[in-house]
């Protein structure tokens, strides 16, 4: 009982945070000084729009697992009753005759689970939170890709962040596989100016920030200025020039602005992706971001 009514708390929050979307576009007022009404446009901002966005995200993520829990249970009533016996017997016989894949009990029942969703037609229909556009036409961003497309990739992250190397490389293979279709974008954001940073910006300008940046994010650890300037030296670029694009203090001070400049705009992690504009809830997961792009594919088509 508990824990359906902290399911109930969530979603009643979510109806919240989806009315007080609502309201930010309506100009409503949302406080009184005296005689002088406040209106909601003064927190209509990109900073409060992702963060209600990000709410909803934890408050779907909870409203699904319950969801695959429950139709989970019912698939599994529907197949015992279908074969006369009761749900304890199924999952000891899944159990029993498929103990050769070395899976223990709780993996074996949500294998069966998911087979049971296939067999019975089973799909969570429970829709995704509306993600808010996130503007950043004015960011420091490199291209590639189909740059006619309509479809635009934008993966925002930070060359010392571990997370950001590992799934890069997982962005290169979509990059890959759907590079004569899509835009794909990239730009920096941390909470400072890293030398890595500095590095791909400085190879940027002699066209080659995506070779620096493939190669920064292979690197094992954050790379320091030592560790640049010999990438730069084994890709072949002019280093007299490098060296003083990577040592200007007008770049570092732009580094500093675009940072300043997404974080205005509501990025607060990386890495991020945004498919036209509109953040994922689940950058980290390739599956998921590969069927948003097929999906914006499939919409534009």
């Amino acid at each position: 009982m508990k824990y359906i009514r902290i399911i109930s708390l969530k979603v009643v929050l979510a109806c919240y945070c989806l009315l007080s979307c609502s309201q930010y576009k309506n100009n409503t007022s949302i406080a009184i000084i005296g005689d002088e009404p406040i209106y909601d446009n003064v927190i209509n901002h990109p900073i409060v729009e992702n963060a209600i966005y990000d709410e909803l995200c934890r408050i779907y993520d909870i409203r699904l697992e319950a969801t695959r829990e429950y139709v989970g249970l019912m698939l599994l009533k529907k197949s015992a009753e279908e074969n006369f016996i009761s749900i304890d017997s199924l999952l000891a016989s899944y159990c029993q005759s498929n103990a050769s894949l070395q899976l223990d009990e709780e993996g074996l029942r949500k294998r069966l689970i998911d087979s049971l969703f296939i067999c019975y037609d089973t799909r969570i229909i429970l829709k995704e939170p509306i993600a808010p556009i996130v503007k950043i036409e004015n960011a420091l961003i490199h291209e590639k890709g189909c740059l006619e497309s309509k479809i635009i990739v934008t993966e925002i992250s930070d060359f010392d962040c571990g997370l950001c190397s590992y799934m890069h490389k997982e962005y290169s293979e979509l990059l890959d596989r759907y590079g004569d279709r899509v835009k794909f974008l990239h730009s920096t954001f941390s909470s400072g100016v890293s030398p890595s940073s500095r590095a791909a910006y400085a190879a940027g300008l002699q066209d080659r920030y995506w070779e620096m940046a493939d190669s920064l994010f292979a690197m094992p650890v954050a790379a320091d200025s030592s560790a640049v300037m010999g990438v730069a030296m084994v890709m072949g670029l002019d280093m007299d020039q490098f060296i003083y694009d990577y040592t200007s203090a007008e770049n570092y001070e732009l580094l500093m602005k675009n940072n300043a400049y997404l974080s205005s705009c509501g990025v607060k992690r990386t890495p991020t992706i945004l498919i036209n504009g509109h953040p994922l809830r689940k950058p980290d997961d390739i599956d998921f971001v590969d069927s948003q792009i097929n999906r914006a594919l499939d919409e534009t088509n």
